[in-house]
C-alpha cells in the first residue's frame, strides 16, 4: 500500500514539516520545520509523524472533516477514530481501522485496504 505520513504539532494538531512551496533563500533564516506556525510549540521530529494512510483515504478524510476536526485527528488519531467513523458513515463511506502495531499508526479502509 502506498502511504502518506501525516506530520503535525503534538500540541494543537496543525500541519508541520511541510515541503517548501518556493525556492529557499539562503540569506534568510527560517524557523525549524518542526516549529508550529499556529501555536509556536516545537514538536520533536520523532513525535511529528501522527499517522499514515493512503493518499486516496487522506483526500476523503480531508473532504469530510472540518479544519478543527482534522487537527483533533492529527493530535490523537486513536481518540478521534470513533468520530471519524461516524463522519464517514454519515457520508456513506466505509469505516476505517487503526493499526496501532505500526509506527506511526496506520489508518486504512476496512473493506478495501486503502
Amino acid at each position: 500500500m502506498n502511504t502518506i505520513s501525516v506530520k503535525a504539532c503534538e500540541q494543537c494538531g496543525s500541519p508541520i514539516m511541510l515541503p517548501a512551496t518556493r525556492p529557499l533563500d539562503p540569506t534568510k533564516r527560517l524557523p525549524p520545520s518542526n516549529e508550529c506556525s499556529e501555536c509556536g510549540h516545537t514538536t520533536p521530529p520523532q513525535s511529528a509523524e501522527r499517522f499514515q494512510c493512503s493518499p486516496l483515504l487522506l483526500a476523503v478524510i480531508e473532504q469530510i472533516l472540518s479544519e478543527g476536526e482534522l487537527k483533533a485527528l492529527r493530535r490523537n488519531p486513536k481518540q478521534f477514530a470513533s468520530t471519524l467513523n461516524n463522519k464517514l458513515h454519515t457520508a456513506g463511506k466505509p469505516a476505517v481501522v487503526l493499526d496501532e502495531n505500526t509506527d506511526p499508526i496506520t489508518i486504512y479502509r476496512e473493506t478495501t485496504g486503502d
